[in-house]
């Protein structure tokens, strides 16, 4: 990939095909999988790792795995019939609709406007022409189809019905919004919905970025002709990574690797030189459109450094999160070393690595941003898993940044969401990791107030 040229004249079908064989591959294990738990009750046991994320100790039919798998896990206890529960239903379908940006009330009604199609869909679900429109929606295809299987048996069995989907609300860009929060910017927390915005239903931090990219002059081969809603969907996850320190040309890559995810026949054919212009545009209005949180990657990198120097070089750098969790990034310098030897009467070099304590510098700048503000979604996850429990849910499925309860149980996911958010991070969680490190005075924060985040309605949505 790295060799001069490579992604600009490397035909992509042989890759079409390893990334195909290698989908086929999961999709016969997650099938395989489940087929073997139907109708059997069970739970997963989960692992932390040096950040505190928590991952299933289950490969491929897992809560956090593909769209598929996904799709195919309920919840053993239901939720009965209520109007609770179908509003829950129609938002949670909405969303897997791409209409997450609508309010909640309209995405309600949005679906109820589609119940026509909803239920024709769900007589035949692979040749349904009406689901083919969501063929770029590749997220939440198979979680679509499970919605949909919802209202079929909904339609059917009226009152009686009990939902088992798991109903999920998901933060809007999580490493933002805890950024945002941490350094108090208030732009920044009402794009990202950590607080209600004051000028319309719901921020749209990658529509912020979009608007940044056009509005600089950009103009190039038609590119600027794109829908807004295009951009956006360019912008979203380059986004996402500058935020976790990706340099230019990662971003490059992925404006290539994702030109086909978008729907869109013009984007598809974008070559590596396209993406090269495209993906540096998204760079520098990513880095211009929210300087505050580029600040606070910045002085995380200032301050590994410094810890890493006061530790007289040693790899190993820790923090502690608001959980009481010892989160860490250990990259470590590889030796090489040879012996000689004799065998058979023959005379030999046998190569081996030794691990040291001296710390890869490169690696470490690199992974703060990441691990750090990673190591703070997990203590939110955790510790909002940890609330609901108090309040007696006991069913649940997470993903680092989305949450999924039974449908009677949504507006107390949210409040509580909301309440461990604030209870966290109002809370100085940068500034006393940054003193840590050995790094004073290093932030100039804004002015945002951690109590308009329990009035939000869209933090998770």
């Amino acid at each position: 990939r790295k060799a001069s040229g490579w992604l600009k004249e490397k035909s992509t079908e042989d890759l079409d095909i390893i990334r195909g064989s290698s989908k086929r591959y999961e999709f016969d294990k997650v099938v395989n999988m489940a087929e073997q738990m139907r109708g059997k009750g069970f739970h997963y046991d989960f692992q932390l790792d040096s950040r505190g994320r928590v991952y299933p100790m289950v490969n491929y039919f897992e809560p956090t795995g593909s769209d598929l798998s996904k799709g195919l896990l309920l919840f053993n206890d239901g939720a009965p019939f209520s109007d609770k529960v179908i509003y829950s239903l129609a938002i949670h379908t909405a969303n897997c609709m791409g209409e997450d940006k609508l309010s909640m009330d309209d995405r309600y009604l949005y679906v109820l406007g589609h119940m026509e199609e909803i239920l024709e869909a769900s007589k035949d679900l692979v040749n349904s022409e009406w689901l083919k429109q969501f063929k770029g929606e590749k997220k939440t295809k198979f979680q679509l189809m499970a919605a949909i299987l919802e209202w079929k048996k909904y339609d059917e069995e009226g009152e009686d019905y009990v939902c088992h989907l798991p109903i999920g609300l998901d933060a809007t860009n999580s490493g933002l919004q805890i950024l945002s929060a941490m350094v108090r910017d208030v732009v920044g927390a009402q794009e990202t919905n950590v607080v209600n915005h004051p000028d319309k239903e719901i921020g749209d931090a990658y529509m912020v970025i979009a608007n940044s990219v056009l509005d600089g002059g950009f103009n190039y081969k038609g590119y600027e002709d794109l829908s807004k809603k295009m951009w956006r969907k360019l912008c979203k996850r380059p986004t996402m990574s500058y935020y976790y320190d990706a340099g230019r040309g990662c971003i490059q890559e992925q404006t290539f690797e994702d030109r086909r995810d978008h729907g869109n026949d013009f984007v598809s054919q974008m070559s590596f030189d396209d993406a090269t212009y495209i993906g540096t545009a998204i760079y520098d209005g990513v880095e211009s459109a929210f300087p505050k949180q580029t600040q606070a990657k910045e002085a995380l990198k200032e301050g590994v450094k410094l810890a890493i120097k006061n530790n007289e070089g040693k790899a190993l750098v820790t923090w502690k999160t608001s959980t009481g969790f010892t989160a860490f990034q250990n990259y470590a310098k590889v030796e090489k070393h040879t012996v000689k030897c004799s065998f058979a009467g023959k005379r030999h070099e046998l190569t081996y690595q030794l691990h040291t304590d001296k710390a890869r510098m490169t690696d470490h700048d690199k992974g703060i941003s990441a691990n750090f503000v990673h190591s703070q979604d997990a203590s939110l996850l955790t510790s909002t898993i940890a609330n609901l429990h108090k309040k007696g849910i006991n069913d649940f499925m997470m993903i680092h940044d989305q949450f999924s309860v039974n449908a009677e149980e949504v507006d107390v996911l949210l409040e509580t969401f909301k309440e461990t958010f604030k209870e966290i991070f109002e809370v100085d969680q940068l500034g006393n990791t940054l003193k840590s490190f050995g790094l004073s005075n290093p932030i100039v924060y804004g002015e945002l107030d951690l109590e308009e985040v329990l009035e939000a309605k869209y933090i998770i949505s």
